[in-house]
């Protein structure tokens, strides 16, 4: 296989876009913070960070590859984001869980 020296341009056009709709989206709930401060919130823009992320190392990694030692600090650093991205998953999806079963339990105990 021959190295590549410049991304392709669906690579740079989905990252691009990727990134450029989840950074708006971190800078609209940044500057509307004070009205919905919450866990889910904190989650929410710690998932679009590690996805910027990981989409800035996958445009910068690409071109990379004839170094070692280079290459291996950006394939530790995508997997280390990618890992934190499905943390984040979980956690938001441990917290939707938590939101309707602790409704749920809270009325259990009420009623005995």
């Amino acid at each position: 296989m021959d190295k590549v020296t410049v991304p392709s341009v669906t690579l740079i056009v989905g990252c691009g876009v990727s990134s450029l709709t989840l950074l708006m989206l971190v800078i609209i709930y940044v500057s509307v913070w004070r009205y919905i401060r919450s866990e889910r919130s904190v989650i929410l823009i710690n998932f679009c960070l590690s996805i910027i992320s990981s989409n800035a190392l996958i445009l910068i990694g690409q071109t990379q590859t004839r170094n070692k030692v280079v290459c291996t600090l950006v394939a530790a650093f995508l997997h280390f984001f990618f890992l934190s991205s499905f943390c984040w998953v979980l956690t938001e999806a441990w917290q939707s869980y938590m939101a309707v079963t602790g409704r749920l339990r809270s009325r259990l105990v009420r009623k005995r």
